[in-house]
């Protein structure tokens, strides 16, 4: 058990003690000093030259002489000598020099005021009576009186979103019967309500325009004094149709409703009367002038001005082509005819017609005539035309793919007066030409230029695999036999026609070829093979493979 109490450390009496008095009387000398405590002064650094029994001093934080190293302690004169007591926080201590009360913090002395309660981020607050979790802020009172602090005043009502609330309710026994403000949108609104459940706008305005409107309508019980153009919309109806008020004739009298009959009627005048009906246009005085192309009209009060007007020029009477031939001077060309624009040209019936106008054309299964040597009769082509007096023409035609001759161009010329054809010229282009190594041009088909460490395929692809096995020998993979008709091997030779390399006849099984080089040697008017020998750098030797059948689709 321990021999002073928790908070004050008062001694307590211990069983069996001798002089228990004198224990006790320093608990009551302990309590006297702190219960209703009265300090000399607070903050202080200097003791008294002349203390009296029970003074107290509250010390500071750095107190010095008999003081010193009490800071914050409370120190107190008895019995001829200085006690000294820890403050606990929550304590309370009149200042007789301050005259002021104060409330040890746990680190100083400060008074009540600083030391209020905070009123920030209350849970609600009721006035004469209870708040809850909606009204948090309640006051019962005959009146609430918001007033000014020597200026204006605002009354503030703040929602987080166009959407939500910021208004005024009017209750009666806790039941909505009036409204006014932003419900629902940013537009102010005044509304009402029977029954607190369905309610009524009376006025809306609206936020962009700050325009009032009425949407259940507006009644006026007195005079309404309008300014002049007041007025600017004003929809009047006496009658459950589309109406107007007026007189439907030139007479004096009441106004009444002129009602319409049908839709997309206008009010007119027909002789004296006046009603709704159809304009009739063709009457002198119903159009007046020409309506502007702006406005949907033409500008004008003649075809021909009309089509200026609009922009048209001669093509706008100009005729159409009859047929995909028709050459008839001055007429429109229809999309597709002489094969232009169209998605497939006309189809001739004979290639060799010399009567054909300048065009674009195909050719099929059913066109006769003579086609070029080898080339496919599936193909397209154009006709051109020089004219003078012999009908002078000229014609290119190519084969359309999947043929033998597939993507190759030829050309003749013609003359209509005496219905012939030259012969058929193949045009050579890099797609069945080659250059080999002297810079000649060769005919070409699948074209494979082999070199010391690759392959070259400048035409047709080969797909070979080209492999070195060993000096002066390369295997070439996945490729067709050379061609059996024309050249066939190419080897390179320098600027006087010498040979560079010999090569000896290739060795070809399963799609392999087997192509061997040797140094070449001069035999007489020949050449001969010498030791095996790489291909030099810079130099390759030709090779001419036979074409492959060509397996996509012929047009029937």
């Amino acid at each position: 058990m321990s021999d002073q109490s928790a908070r004050l450390a008062l001694p307590f009496i211990q069983p069996s003690q001798a002089q228990k008095h004198v224990t006790h009387n320093e608990a009551l000398q302990i309590l006297d000093l702190l219960v209703q405590l009265v300090v000399e002064t607070f903050d202080a650094t200097t003791p008294p030259s002349l203390p009296e029994e029970g003074q107290v001093w509250a010390l500071g934080a750095a107190p010095g002489n008999e003081w010193a190293g009490q800071a914050a302690m409370l120190a107190a004169w008895v019995q001829g000598g200085w006690v000294f007591i820890a403050p606990q926080p929550g304590w309370r201590a009149w200042g007789r020099e301050e005259e002021a009360l104060r409330i040890w913090t746990g680190t100083q002395w400060e008074a009540p005021e600083a030391a209020a309660p905070d009123f920030d981020d209350l849970s609600g607050v009721g006035i004469n009576t209870s708040f809850d979790a909606t009204n948090r802020l309640s006051v019962a009172s005959p009146a609430t009186l918001l007033s000014h602090e020597g200026a204006g005043h605002h009354l503030k009502i703040n929602k987080a979103a166009s959407g939500d609330t910021a208004s005024l309710l009017f209750q009666t026994d806790w039941s909505g019967r009036a409204e006014m403000g932003t419900a629902g949108s940013d537009d102010f609104a005044i509304k009402v309500s029977p029954d607190g459940t369905t309610w009524h706008d009376g006025l809306v305005v609206d936020r962009e325009s700050g325009a009032v409107g009425a949407p259940n309508g507006l009644s006026v019980s007195g005079s309404l004094n309008l300014p002049a153009g007041g007025v600017m919309r004003a929809a009047l109806a006496n009658g459950t149709s589309l109406s107007l008020i007026g007189r439907s004739a030139d007479s004096s009298g009441v106004v009444a409703d002129i009602a319409a009959g049908t839709d997309h009627q206008v009010m007119r005048r027909s002789g004296s009367a006046i009603g709704f009906g159809a304009v009739a246009l063709n009457q002198p005085a119903a159009v007046t002038g020409q309506l502007p192309v702006a406005n949907g009209g033409t500008g004008a009060s003649s075809a021909a001005d009309a089509r200026t007007s609009l922009g048209l020029g001669t093509a706008a009477t100009a005729a159409v082509t009859t047929s995909p031939t028709d050459t008839t001077a001055g007429r429109l060309t229809t999309v597709g005819w002489m094969g232009l624009g169209g998605s497939d040209p006309s189809t001739l019936s004979n290639i060799d017609d010399t009567s054909l106008p300048p065009r674009f054309f195909r050719t099929t299964a059913v066109t006769s005539g003579s086609f070029p040597d080898g080339a496919s009769q599936f193909g397209c082509g154009v006709v051109l035309r020089y004219g003078g007096s012999g009908g002078l023409l000229a014609q290119f035609y190519t084969p359309n793919f999947g043929a033998a001759q597939a993507g190759e161009l030829y050309h003749r010329v013609g003359r209509q007066d005496t219905d012939t054809w030259g012969s058929w010229r193949r045009v050579y282009s890099t797609g069945n030409t080659t250059v080999d190594g002297s810079g000649f041009i060769l005919e070409a088909s699948p074209i494979l230029r082999l070199y010391n460490d690759r392959t070259e395929e400048p035409n047709e692809p080969v797909g070979a695999t080209m492999q070195r096995v060993s000096e002066g020998a390369y295997t070439l993979s996945g490729v067709q036999p050379l061609a059996s008709k024309g050249w066939r091997i190419r080897p390179p030779q320098d600027h006087n026609m010498n040979l560079q390399v010999y090569v000896s006849e290739p060795e070809y099984a399963d799609g392999v070829l087997t192509v061997r080089t040797f140094e070449p040697v001069a035999n007489g008017p020949a050449w001969g093979a010498g030791g095996p020998m790489d291909i030099p750098e810079g130099v390759f030797v030709m090779l001419r493979f036979e074409a492959q059948e060509d397996d996509s689709p012929v047009e029937e």
